[in-house]
């Protein structure tokens, strides 16, 4: 999993230099302990709100084709940083669904893809108890953290799971490649004033 999403970094990022990508390579390989996969969650959550965390179903809002509202109630990964988590306004969340939601059950090619992270649109939590959802970092919407305080505290939502150093570090990854990767020359030659 981790060579195809080393991979889909160099293709994603082309002026990375070759020692650069072996050097990443190198790091990739210490996630493997013992022939193994290293846990990219810990063993239980973490007590703060931290970047990362998953929590029980929240309650948001997003639009269909035709504009209007559906309401929509799934677990959550949330993407503010920790610093923010206790001190901003909002807290900034991803839906975490089922992978089946995007794939068939015959699409083994696309299940195959997803779970291997080379898509920009999706994490994948691979080796968990999560190991049939992605996040979707194509959905990202804002919560009241007053009032999701309010529900973690009178148990109306309660955190499943947070991540490990290594889980961070693959969702930093995936982050990266979905939100802040080269666009497309031709437009970037149509954004220079000078």
């Amino acid at each position: 999993m981790y060579e195809e999403l080393v991979n889909y970094c160099f293709e994603t990022f082309p002026q990375i230099s070759a020692d650069s990508k072996r050097k990443v390579e190198e790091v990739l390989r210490q996630y493997k302990l013992y022939g193994k996969v290293k846990p990219i969650f810990t063993t239980e959550p973490l007590k703060e709100t931290c970047q990362g965390d998953i929590f029980s179903e929240i309650k948001w809002l997003s639009y269909n084709d035709d504009g209007r509202i559906i309401e929509r109630k799934e677990k959550c990964f949330l993407l503010s940083t920790t610093c923010d988590a206790c001190r901003k306004e909002h807290l900034v969340f991803s839906p975490v669904i089922p992978i089946d939601y995007i794939c068939k059950e015959e699409e083994f090619e696309k299940k195959k893809v997803i779970k291997s992270n080379c898509t920009t649109e999706f994490l994948y939590l691979m080796g968990s108890k999560f190991d049939d959802y992605v996040v979707d970092l194509g959905n990202i919407f804002s919560f009241p953290r007053a009032l999701f305080e309010k529900l973690l505290s009178s148990g109306n939502i309660h955190k499943e799971s947070s991540l490990s150093d290594e889980g961070l570090y693959l969702f930093v990854t995936k982050f990266t490649l979905a939100y802040m990767r080269w666009q497309d020359p031709k437009i970037e030659v149509k954004r220079s004033i000078y």
